[in-house]
């Protein structure tokens, strides 16, 4: 069971790090990739990472948890019309 887990937890990090690699070379052709959005892009993946590498219940929710705000400001800033 356990080891299921693990290796269920490694490929979502996994995947989010192949997802990442590949969303990476488009935030950086932004116009104001020197800015926030660089530091807000890689928090937030290590946040993602820390969510599936947690192995017990408080982790993860403190990861999900922070990951939450750099999320809120990279859809708030760069989002669609209604951005903040």
């Amino acid at each position: 069971m356990m080891k299921a887990f693990l290796a269920l937890s490694l490929a979502l990090a996994f995947l989010t790090r192949s997802v990442v690699s590949a969303a990476k070379p488009e935030s950086l052709r932004s116009r104001c990739a020197r800015c926030a959005g660089v530091a807000l892009f890689t928090l937030e993946f290590s946040q993602l990472v820390g969510v599936f590498v947690a192995l017990d219940l408080f982790l993860f929710y403190v990861f999900w948890e922070v990951s939450l705000v750099p999320m809120y400001f990279l859809i708030g800033i760069w989002g669609g019309t209604r951005r903040i």
